[in-house]
């Protein structure tokens, strides 16, 4: 038995239990620190992942857009010459008459 005379069982005994203590805590915090880092990991990959698809979805955008605007300035010149075409043609309509007109009105002024 424990002789309650003599203090260094005792002594020894709290010393145990207080670095048993610190070193669980130092254990909580290690553990604790670990998670933190696998998680911080975690978030830094998938912010770099959202990064990188964002990145390609712009680069996606710039393509489309690009591939667009080629499409409709081809659209455009097509429809500016149809109606260069149809101008061109009415005014020779109008010339023709025009040219008609002058010919009956020569003819009939004596």
């Amino acid at each position: 038995m424990l002789d309650p005379s003599n203090p260094i069982p005792w002594i020894i005994g709290m010393l145990v239990l207080v670095l048993a203590y610190f070193l669980k805590d130092a254990h909580t915090q290690i553990k604790i620190g670990l998670e933190q880092k696998a998680t911080l990991k975690a978030l830094e990959e998938a912010k770099e992942a959202w990064r990188s698809d964002l990145r390609d979805q712009s680069e996606r955008h710039q393509r489309e857009t690009a591939r667009l605007e080629v499409q409709y300035e081809q659209k455009f010149a097509a429809v500016v010459s149809q109606f260069q075409d149809r101008m061109d043609s009415i005014e020779k309509h109008l010339a023709d008459k025009m040219s008609t007109i002058l010919h009956i009105i020569e003819r009939r002024t004596p």
